[in-house]
């Protein structure tokens, strides 16, 4: 993965539970095969200088804590559970610029939206040790009783944000569960996602990367993730999908030279899907098993590469010739090579009819010359 991965496990109050591969530096209980390939090319300047940056800075590792309210209020410091903060933007500008801070977040459901940005380490976790109910914390985009369109959670600015054990839910058409943009990063580790329709679950863009470990996919939605303008999306560890989803567009898209990659160790349910299960314009898209709803990519996919073979714009048109014919034109394509066989097989008969007269005839014709060739006696 990145370098700058490295520095989102510097903080000392981050968990060591398990995420995708070298985003650590530690032992992992499911590893998986990502290959660095071109992001780090791409990302690695930028990393380097974020972690210079990271490591110039005086970085506070401070804990900040959140409950929903009325239990937390926006006038708490979020020093302590007593004075717990409301939401998670205001322990997240607590943090300084180049900080690595941890949010201990209460259970119950948080309505609000939160962006990370300007080189700041954040990680949010539940106060409990383990993660055995994701439901435990619910965190949706209402503002004010009402969905709003937009990020729940949103990175970006050199900035790395970490989600660990809890569900998203959105109200709004779209609502994006989790976005990254400019070189950020995220780790969004056993996070159910419910429904997002007219949006997706995850998107990172402008040269960004989402790493999504165990997920639970139970809600429809246009894309549950996509990676677009050279950015990188990683899949790994459990993944359950609810059975008889409708994904819009695609499960999966990637475009402008971006990665999706989808490395399950156990996948369970994805039956019965409605939609493609890929979409994919100059990009890679690279999985081990079966993507749900089999594979199929969406129209207009082109120029993609897809577990090493490039689907090319002229294969892709020579493939959907016959789905985009008319049933019209089909029956009379029928009809016209139906009539075609039968001319063919009478013109075979025709000229086996005339060998085989021409053979009798030129039978008879030796016959009858030999016959005038004997001597009279």
């Amino acid at each position: 993965m990145l370098a700058l991965d490295n520095a989102s496990a510097l903080s000392p109050n981050r968990p060591t539970g398990p995420s995708l591969p070298a985003s650590s530096g530690g032992a992992l209980k499911e590893p998986m095969p990502f290959d660095r390939g071109w992001t780090t090319r791409w990302i690695w300047p930028q990393a380097l200088a974020a972690t210079v940056v990271l490591s110039t800075v005086t970085a506070a590792a401070q804990t900040y804590y959140v409950a929903p309210s009325p239990s937390g209020s926006d006038a708490n410091d979020c020093l302590s559970p007593s004075n717990s903060c409301a939401t998670f933007q205001r322990a997240v500008d607590q943090c300084p610029r180049g900080g690595l801070c941890s949010i201990l977040a209460a259970p119950g459901v948080y309505s609000q939206k939160t962006n990370v940005f300007w080189h700041k380490g954040i990680s949010i976790f539940p106060r409990s040790v383990d993660c055995i109910d994701r439901s435990a914390i619910v965190v949706d985009d209402r503002i004010d009783g009402v969905g709003q369109a937009g990020a729940i959670f949103a990175v970006q600015d050199h900035a790395i944000l970490t989600i660990q054990c809890m569900t998203l839910a959105a109200y709004a058409n779209g609502s994006v569960g989790f976005a990254s943009r400019q070189f950020a990063i995220g780790d969004v580790n056993y996070v159910d996602f419910k429904q997002v329709r007219g949006s997706q679950g995850a998107a990172a863009n402008e040269t960004s990367k989402i790493n999504i470990y165990s997920p639970g996919i139970y809600g429809d939605a246009s894309r549950f993730a996509s990676a677009g303008d050279l950015s990188q999306i990683a899949i790994g560890g459990t993944i359950r999908v609810a059975d008889g989803l409708t994904f819009e567009v695609a499960f999966l898209s990637a475009f402008s030279n971006s990665i999706v990659q989808f490395y399950p160790s156990v996948m369970v349910g994805g039956e019965a899907m409605s939609g493609a299960s890929y979409q994919c314009n100059d990009a890679t898209i690279k999985t081990n098993v079966p993507l749900p709803g089999g594979d199929v990519p969406y129209v207009g996919t082109e120029n993609c590469t897809f577990n090493a073979i490039h689907l090319s714009p002229e294969i892709t048109a020579i493939r959907n010739i016959d789905e985009k014919l008319s049933s019209e034109i089909k029956t009379i394509r029928s009809d016209i090579d139906e009539r075609l066989y039968k001319l063919l097989r009478n013109f075979i008969i025709a000229v086996l009819a005339v060998v085989t007269l021409a053979a009798l005839l030129s039978a008879f014709y030796i016959w009858r010359q030999s016959r005038l060739a004997r001597p009279r006696g």
